[in-house]
């Protein structure tokens, strides 16, 4: 199974971004190509995804900076991503690994390495205190009210085509023993 890490380095306090981090409610704000929303469910959480719900059970340690993702995609597929954060001067380290799961083609994997990459940069960039550009944000919000911010209501168009989505489409159908779908959807797209 191939394996992906990644670091960057946050000025912030390691303290402060194990505890952002470690927040099952932050991960909205910065795992925009996962997920668009989170709440709890019993010992877990269901976080809204571009596939739909997936449970996350989160395994953290703040002695050591631990923060372990322990996700559900689909009924019998198990899928993990390991994390820590470290001090680095008055700043922090963060580092991510996320697995190849069976079945993923590498192509695939690719683009959700680099998906991963864009979410650190959101990461720090929300850790630092600067703007977050460049990223479409798929992070929850409410008015004052409790209704939905203007837009988040649907979908975008493009959500079918994250790397998340796709990857969650191909292990969970194999997971329950259905056919891969072929290359190119029924528009002749390439999928």
């Amino acid at each position: 199974m191939k394996a992906d890490t990644q670091t960057i380095t946050i000025d912030a306090d390691w303290r402060k971004v194990f505890e952002f981090v470690a927040q099952p409610r932050n991960l909205p704000h910065w795992a925009r190509a996962f997920c668009q929303a989170i709440r709890p469910h019993g010992d877990a959480w269901l976080v809204t995804s571009p596939q739909g719900e997936v449970r996350v059970r989160y395994q953290t340690d703040a002695a050591v900076g631990v923060i372990d993702f322990h996700l559900t995609p689909a009924p019998g597929v198990e899928a993990f991503a390991a994390s820590r954060v470290f001090p680095n001067g008055t700043g922090s380290e963060y580092v991510f690994t996320q697995f190849q799961t069976p079945l993923m083609p590498d192509d695939l994997f690719t683009r959700q390495v680099h998906a991963l990459q864009q979410e650190l940069v959101t990461l720090k960039a929300l850790l630092e205190g600067r703007p977050v550009e460049g990223a479409p944000s798929c992070a929850p919000g409410e008015s004052r009210d409790g209704s939905p911010p203007p837009g988040r209501g649907a979908r975008s168009k493009n959500i079918r085509e994250t790397p998340y989505r796709e990857a969650v489409d191909l292990v969970g159908r194999d997971a329950r023993h259905e056919p891969r779908p072929s290359a190119h959807d029924s528009r002749g797209m390439v999928m």
